[in-house]
């Protein structure tokens, strides 16, 4: 087991190795404030989901993604690889605003999180990920579980009026399934360590099962506690890709 600190994120794992040894170790309080920010913005937006407080659930839901926006520039995913996560980021504040307005903006949130997943994407592949048995087994594991589920959005869609979402919801789902890809495929890419690739591995599937569970419950069939669930998979999502990024990308580069 090693304990890093680097710009203020202190880091427990036993499968985290080959930290550059020449890289100071410096405690930042202000980075660590906005963790502890983070994860009270994001306990008030589970408890205003719960007990259904809106004026809170507007206030805390986008102020968790704009915490943790704030937290990656503070240090330093501003550069290189890095840049499209915080594009990612940023397409995500735009989209949780637009969801939350009086007069939702639907198409406009759908616009800005595709924006999001196709920054993530190339955010996970600066090069081509090996081609290789593990790779297919992968592909073939997300093509399938992703198609299923579009067929019965898609159906849902239909019967319930919104046919003229298809086309969107199709092009989103081909997406999201290719950032999901993207993020599995980091457990095979040899400049990978494990502690980060499982990290925004399970960051991806999160985001996928939060995107997933808002359309079944809104287009094909109620789901009980769907917001509640929505809120702990998108924002636990987030917090894995960014932080497994930024460990990747910048702690030990």
């Amino acid at each position: 087991m090693m304990r890093e600190c680097c710009a203020g994120l202190v880091i427990e794992t036993s499968f985290v190795t080959n930290i550059a040894p020449n890289k100071p170790c410096e405690e930042k309080p202000l980075n660590n404030y906005l963790l502890w920010l983070l994860l009270i913005f994001a306990t008030c937006n589970l408890f205003a989901v719960i007990k259904r407080w809106k004026q809170l659930e507007y206030f805390t839901k986008p102020a968790v993604i704009l915490t943790l926006l704030v937290w990656l520039l503070s240090v330093g995913g501003y550069t290189g690889q890095m840049v499209w996560f915080m594009l990612g980021l940023i397409f995500s504040l735009a989209g949780d605003i637009l969801l939350l307005l009086p007069a939702e903006r639907f198409i406009s949130a759908w616009f800005t999180f595709l924006l999001t997943q196709l920054c993530y994407v190339l955010g996970f592949n600066p090069t081509l990920p090996p081609l290789n048995s593990a790779t297919l087994l992968i592909a073939i594991i997300v093509g399938l579980v992703s198609f299923r589920l579009a067929r019965i959005i898609l159906v849902g869609l239909k019967s319930s009026g919104n046919s003229n979402l298809q086309i969107h919801i199709s092009i989103y789902s081909l997406t999201i399934s290719v950032m999901v890809l993207s993020a599995l495929l980091t457990l095979v890419r040899p400049d990978w360590l494990e502690g980060p690739a499982l990290m925004v591995s399970a960051g991806g599937i999160l985001f996928f099962i939060s995107d997933a569970v808002l359309a079944l419950h809104r287009f094909v069939a109620p789901i009980q506690r769907s917001e509640l669930l929505v809120m702990i998979t998108y924002h636990g999502g987030q917090v894995l890709i960014i932080t497994g990024s930024y460990l990747h990308y910048i702690l030990l580069a």
